[in-house]
C-alpha cells in the first residue's frame, strides 16, 4: 500500500514539473517575440492627405504627396504652404524616425508659388513612423530693466508651427524622381492633377447619389399619387401636404447637383489650368 502512494505521489509530481516546464519555455517565447507584437499594436499616425491641417499660427497646410523610396532610403513631401510661404525664410524643417529617435537630414529641395518639396533622407529599413515637423525661427526683443539700461537684446526663438507624421502602413512607395527643375514641376503639377481628378470623381459619386435620392422620391410620390384616389378628401388634404414636402425635398437634392455640377466644372478648368502650367514651365526651362 505504501509503495503505491508512493508511485501516485511521483506520477503528481512529474506531471506538475511538466506543466511548470511548459509554462516557462511558453514564457520566453513570448518574452523573445514580443518585439513582433508590439510593432503591430503601435497606432497608427499618419497625416491626412489632400486635407487641410492646422498650424499654431492662422494658415493651414496641406500635404499633396508623401511617398518613400524604399531603394534610395528617402522619402520626398509636397506641402501646399498656403499663406506659410510668406515665411518661408524664417521656416526650418526638422526629422525624425521613431525606430530610434535619430534625427533624419531633411531638406526642402524645392519652392514654387504656393508648394514646397521637401526630402527626408537616411530612413532606416524598419522606420516604422517619420515625424516632420516646421519650425519659425523669430527675434524676440527684451528690455533691460534690471540696470535701468535704455539697451534692448534680441533672443532667437523656435515656434513649432506645425508636425506632420507618416506611417509604415500607410505611406505609399514610389520612386522619387530626379532633382532637376522640370521634374519639380511636372510631379507637382501632375500631384495636383491627380488630387483634383479624384475629387472630381467623389463629386461625381455624390451627384449619383442624389440622382437616386430624387428617383426615389418621384416613386414614391407616383405611389402616393395613386393610392389618393380611394382616400377621404380629409385623407387626400394629408397626403398633399406630404406630396408638397416631396417637392420641396427633390428641388432641394436638385439645387445640390447644381452646387456639384458647379464644383465639378471649376476642378476641370483647374486641371486644364495645372496643365497649362506645366506646358508653360516646359518651354520656359528649355
Amino acid at each position: 500500500m505504501l509503495n503505491k502512494d508512493r508511485l501516485n505521489l511521483r506520477k503528481k509530481t512529474s506531471k506538475w514539473f511538466g506543466v511548470i516546464t511548459a509554462v516557462v519555455v511558453l514564457g520566453f517565447i513570448v518574452f523573445s517575440t514580443s518585439n513582433l507584437y508590439m510593432e503591430e499594436t503601435i497606432e497608427v499616425q499618419a497625416s491626412p492627405i489632400g486635407e487641410e491641417i492646422s498650424t499654431s499660427g492662422t494658415s493651414d497646410v496641406e500635404v499633396l504627396d508623401w511617398i518613400y523610396d524604399q531603394e534610395k532610403h528617402k522619402m520626398q513631401v509636397v506641402i501646399d504652404m498656403n499663406d506659410l510661404r510668406f515665411e518661408q525664410d524664417s521656416l526650418q524643417f526638422m526629422s525624425k524616425q521613431r525606430s530610434d529617435g535619430e534625427e533624419l537630414p531633411v531638406e526642402k529641395t524645392y519652392q514654387m508659388n504656393d508648394y514646397a518639396v521637401v526630402e527626408i533622407s537616411q530612413i532606416s529599413a524598419n522606420y516604422q513612423q517619420v515625424l516632420l515637423q516646421i519650425d519659425q525661427q523669430t527675434e524676440q526683443e527684451n528690455n533691460d530693466s534690471a540696470t535701468n539700461s535704455a539697451s534692448e537684446t534680441n533672443t532667437e526663438e523656435v515656434e513649432i508651427m506645425v508636425q506632420l507624421y507618416t506611417d509604415y502602413r500607410k505611406v505609399e512607395e514610389a520612386t522619387i524622381p530626379s532633382n532637376d527643375e522640370y521634374s519639380y514641376v511636372k510631379y507637382i503639377m501632375n500631384t495636383l492633377i491627380q488630387d483634383t481628378e479624384e475629387t472630381i470623381e467623389t463629386k461625381k459619386e455624390e451627384r449619383q447619389t442624389l440622382k437616386q435620392e430624387i428617383a426615389d422620391l418621384d416613386e414614391e410620390a407616383n405611389q402616393i399619387e395613386q393610392e389618393k384616389t380611394y382616400q377621404t378628401d380629409e385623407e387626400q388634404t394629408e397626403t398633399d401636404g406630404y406630396l408638397n414636402s416631396l417637392e420641396a425635398e427633390k428641388k432641394q437634392l436638385q439645387g445640390d447637383i447644381d452646387a456639384l455640377d458647379e464644383q465639378i466644372k471649376m476642378a476641370n478648368q483647374r486641371i486644364d489650368s495645372y496643365e497649362e502650367q506645366k506646358k508653360q514651365e516646359s518651354i520656359s526651362l528649355q
